[in-house]
């Protein structure tokens, strides 16, 4: 539980809750970070994580990352917890992210649905029309960075085991 709580609170110190650019940009940032160390814990290899972690890598960061992330998560011996939400989530929050990141002017009503979208994957519910779309994403985006932490190091099979009496 160290590895969520130390995460929760560099998401806190990191992702300034308010506008909304900002916000999931740096949110978006901050889960790129803990692919990283997701996918790192899973290759052997330190040279090979420098070619990742270069700046013209092409699984370096977005999508690539997701995707190699959730390739690697494939050959753990007990999966991750809530991949089901975990990998479209990641996926739409990368989505949102570019649309900000690429557009001068991004259409607000298409920043909304895409903010709504990845609360939906996030939560598995509909966004309630009167709620504060801004404090939900953000709540959601903890979340997601905590469920890559939980997963850090992969777990196997000794792991689920119950603990002796």
């Amino acid at each position: 539980m160290e590895l969520v709580d130390d995460a929760l609170k560099k998401f806190e110190a990191v992702v300034p809750y308010g506008e909304e650019a900002f916000m999931v940009l740096r949110a978006h940032l901050l889960a790129e970070h803990h692919l990283f160390g997701y996918v790192s814990s899973r290759v052997a290899n330190p040279e090979f994580m420098k070619e990742v972690e270069s700046r013209y890598s092409p699984v370096g960061s977005g999508l690539g990352l997701i995707l190699l992330a959730q390739a690697l998560s494939l050959r753990d011996e007990v999966p991750p917890a809530c991949s089901d939400v975990l990998w479209p989530a990641l996926k739409a929050l990368n989505e949102l992210r570019n649309r900000l990141a690429h557009e001068l002017h991004p259409d607000q009503g298409r920043i909304v649905k895409q903010m709504e979208k990845f609360v939906q994957l996030a939560l598995g519910e509909s966004v309630a029309p009167s709620g504060n779309l801004n404090q939900t994403f953000y709540a959601c985006a903890q979340m997601i960075v905590a469920y890559l932490a939980i997963d850090r190091q992969p777990l196997t099979g000794d792991d689920t085991l119950p603990y002796p009496h």
